[in-house]
């Protein structure tokens, strides 16, 4: 039992008690936070950035959520502030990219190029190489996806790569759910025509 002159160090176990501590000034709460969200973020962030990328990203998600901390309301949760500090990064980032005009993937391999070209994936699935096909069709996708814009890129693998729902996305982009609709199936089109149009060469 706490005497009345003492104060009492609220549970841990709660967002709000360890953002309470920050505020306080301790040093060591926002390393809680870090350590409880830390899979989340990396999780949305290695799903629209290459591998190379993705532990940088997803430091500065959690050096960006810090300078915001005095602006957080709990009215969303915590997990999904974050969330959507995540998305938006990983925006930034394809958007400097896109700007650069550089392309953090590499060309195609010459094992995708073929399977490009030759129209029909099923091939080598029915040669007994269903692996292989996954792996080019996902190679050839992200590849299309490095030739959109940011924006385009972004809506595409949050509602058909992570397969969010579109009011999912909505909330994550700070967007209408039929502005999402309208960008994704746009996105999608774009994608369809890039992809085509290389298979074609």
């Amino acid at each position: 039992m706490a005497l009345p002159d003492q104060a009492v160090t609220p549970p841990l176990d709660r967002d709000s008690a360890i953002l309470e501590r920050i505020t306080k000034g301790d040093p060591d709460a926002y390393r809680l936070i870090m350590q409880r969200y830390r899979d989340h973020v990396a999780a949305i962030v290695a799903g629209h950035l290459p591998s190379q990328d993705v532990e940088e990203l997803v430091h500065e998600v959690f050096v960006s959520a810090y300078r915001s901390l005095p602006a957080y309301q709990d009215t969303v949760g915590l997990d999904r502030w974050l969330s959507r500090i995540a998305v938006r990064r990983c925006h930034d980032y394809w958007r400097a990219a896109y700007r650069r005009r550089e392309s953090p993937h590499t060309d195609l391999s010459e094992t995708a190029a073929v399977w490009l070209t030759s129209h029909d994936g099923e091939q080598a699935a029915l040669a007994g190489n269903r692996d292989l096909a996954r792996q080019e069709t996902r190679e050839l996708v992200h590849w299309g996806l490095g030739r959109l814009s940011p924006a385009d890129r972004t809506v595409l693998t949050l509602v058909h790569l992570q397969e969010h729902s579109v009011r999912e996305a909505a909330e994550l982009l700070g967007l209408s759910i039929a502005n999402v609709k309208i960008r994704a199936f746009r996105a999608q089109r774009k994608l369809q025509t890039i992809l085509e149009r290389e298979a074609h060469k």
